[in-house]
C-alpha cells in the first residue's frame, strides 16, 4: 500500500488515539480529538478512510457522519465506526447513516488492520469500476456517434436529390420571372396610354381577384375550362381569336367569361392587357414557388442539421421535446425514397413533449425507419403510430416488409449481427437502438411475420428526469 493512502482517527481519548496511530503507522495519518475538528480536516485533507468513536462530547460520532454524509466534499469517504457500545440497534443506525463498518472495543490491532486494508481494496475495486464504467460509457457513445456517420451517409445521396428538386424549382421559376418582366416592359407601353381611370380600376380589380386564386386544375380540366372559354369568346366577339384568349384567360387564373373579363375584352389591346395580366400573374406563382421551395430547403436542411449535430457529450441532462417533431424530422430526410412507391400513415394520437435524450431517439427513428425501408424495398406501406398511456409514450413503427424469421428475433438486438451483405452494415443499427432504449428506462419489442411485416413498439417514459 502506498504512503500516500492517508487516514483520518478521530476519538476524545488520546490513548485510543495512540493506539490507532501504532497499528495504522504504515499510512499518512491525521487526528482529531472532536467532532468539529473531525469536520474541519476531513473538508481540508480528504482522507482515505475515516475511523471514529462513537461517544464525544460537543457532537458525538453518529452527529459528525451524519455531516459528513450531507457534504458533496466528504460524502464518499468511507467512515468505520469503533465503540464500546455494542448494541445492535447503534450499529444499525450507523450503517443507516453511511458508515460501512463497526469496530468494537477493546481494539484487536489484527483486526483493525484487516478491516481498513479491506476498505481501501474495496475503495480500489470500486475506483476501477467506475473507471471501467467511464471507458464503456465513452465507448458507447463513440460506437452511437459511428453508427450516426454511417446513418447519415446513407442518408446524404437521399437528401441531396430532396433538395435538388426545390432548387430546380426555384431555377425555372426565376427564369419564368425574367420571361415574364421583359414581356411587360416590351408590351405596357401599348396600353398605358389608353388607361382611363374606369379602365385602371377595372383592370385592379380583375388583377387582385386572378392573383389571390390558385390553380390546382388537373390538366384534363384545365382542357375542358379551355374548350368553354373559347366557345363562349367566340360566341360573346366573333372578331377575334377565341383560342388564343383562352389561353391567356386560363393563364390569368379566369377560369369563367365574367362580365368584367368582357369589358376589358372590349379595350382597345385586349390581347396586350390580358398578356400583362396573366405575366403578372404568373410571376406571382413563381414567388410562391420560390418561397415555398426555399422552404422546404430549410426543413430539410434543420432536419439534417438536427441529425448531424455531434454533441460533445450525448448524455447530458435530459431535455424536453417532441417526439412527433423528432420523428417527421427524420421523414423529411428519407422523403425521397418515401413519396414515389411508399404509402405513409401516421397516427398521431400523442403529440406533446417528454423528457428525454432528442439526439439519441432521433437515431432510434433513423435506424428503425431505414430497416423497414430496406425490408419492404422502397414499396409498400409504413405506419406510424404514437400514444401514451398514463406515464409511457408508446411508438409503434410498422411496415409491410419480409418479417424476420422467429430463429434469429432473439439475436437481431446483439452486437454486429446483421442479415445484410459484407460492406452493407456494421450489425451495430439495432444493438444501439436497444441501448439508446435502456438509456431511457424504456422497452423495445417486436412483432413479425413472414410475407406480411414487421412491428417496432417501442415504450418510453414521459418524464425521464424522474
Amino acid at each position: 500500500m502506498e504512503k500516500t493512502t492517508s487516514i483520518l482517527i478521530v476519538d476524545d481519548s488520546s490513548s485510543n488515539i495512540d493506539i490507532l496511530v501504532e497499528i495504522l503507522k504504515e499510512y499518512q495519518l491525521f487526528v482529531a480529538l472532536n467532532g468539529l475538528k473531525a469536520l474541519e480536516i476531513a473538508i481540508t485533507n480528504k482522507p482515505d478512510i475515516i475511523i471514529l468513536d462513537v461517544v464525544m462530547p460537543e457532537i458525538d460520532g453518529f452527529e459528525v457522519c451524519k455531516r459528513l454524509k450531507e457534504n458533496p466534499l466528504t460524502e464518499d469517504i468511507p467512515v468505520i465506526f469503533i465503540t464500546a457500545q455494542n448494541k445492535i440497534e447503534d450499529e444499525i443506525k450507523g450503517l443507516e447513516l453511511g458508515a460501512v463498518d463497526f469496530i468494537s472495543k477493546p481494539i484487536s490491532p489484527p483486526i483493525v488492520l484487516a478491516r481498513v486494508k479491506n476498505q481501501l481494496l474495496l475503495q480500489e475495486s470500486n475506483r476501477k469500476i467506475q473507471s471501467n464504467f467511464e471507458e464503456l460509457k465513452r465507448t458507447q457513445e463513440q460506437l452511437i456517434k459511428n453508427e450516426k456517420l454511417i446513418a447519415l451517409g446513407r442518408l446524404v445521396a437521399s437528401v441531396a436529390h430532396e433538395i435538388n428538386t426545390p432548387i430546380a424549382a426555384i431555377k425555372s421559376s426565376n427564369q419564368n420571372q425574367s420571361i415574364e418582366v421583359n414581356n411587360i416592359s416590351e408590351n405596357i407601353d401599348k396600353i398605358i396610354l389608353e388607361m382611363e381611370p374606369v379602365k385602371i380600376s377595372l383592370f385592379s380589380s380583375i388583377l387582385k381577384e386572378c392573383i389571390s386564386k390558385t390553380n390546382n386544375l388537373t390538366t384534363k380540366e384545365e382542357r375542358a375550362i379551355k374548350r368553354e372559354l373559347s366557345y363562349e369568346i367566340g360566341v360573346a366577339f366573333p372578331d377575334i381569336d377565341s383560342t388564343i384568349f383562352a389561353e391567356l384567360l386560363l393563364e390569368s387564373n379566369i377560369f369563367s367569361l365574367n362580365d368584367n373579363c368582357k369589358k376589358m375584352l372590349e379595350f382597345k389591346n385586349p390581347e396586350t392587357t390580358f398578356k400583362i395580366l396573366s405575366s403578372i400573374v404568373s410571376i406571382t406563382n413563381s414567388i410562391n414557388i420560390i418561397e415555398l421551395s426555399i422552404e422546404k430547403v430549410q426543413n430539410i436542411v434543420f432536419s439534417l442539421k438536427n441529425y448531424s449535430r455531434n454533441d460533445s457529450n450525448i448524455f447530458l441532462n435530459p431535455v424536453s421535446s417532441s417526439i412527433v417533431e423528432s420523428i417527421n424530422s427524420v421523414l423529411t430526410l428519407y422523403n425521397s425514397k418515401i413519396k414515389h412507391s411508399i404509402e405513409l400513415i401516421k397516427n398521431y394520437r400523442f403529440t406533446e413533449t417528454i423528457v428525454c435524450y432528442p439526439d439519441l431517439l432521433s437515431q432510434v427513428w433513423v435506424n428503425l425507419l431505414n430497416n423497414a425501408l430496406q425490408s419492404m424495398e422502397y414499396k409498400g406501406t409504413l405506419t406510424i403510430t404514437v400514444t401514451d398511456d398514463n406515464k409511457n409514450v408508446i411508438v409503434s413503427i410498422k411496415d409491410t416488409g419480409t418479417g424476420i424469421p422467429i430463429s434469429i428475433r432473439e439475436e437481431i438486438f446483439q452486437p454486429f449481427f446483421t442479415t445484410k451483405d459484407i460492406g452493407e452494415g456494421t450489425g451495430l443499427g439495432l444493438d444501439i437502438v436497444k441501448k439508446i432504449i435502456d438509456q431511457h428506462k424504456g422497452t423495445i419489442e417486436l412483432e413479425s411475420e413472414i410475407g406480411i411485416g414487421t412491428t417496432f413498439i417501442i415504450t418510453l417514459p414521459k418524464d425521464l428526469s424522474n
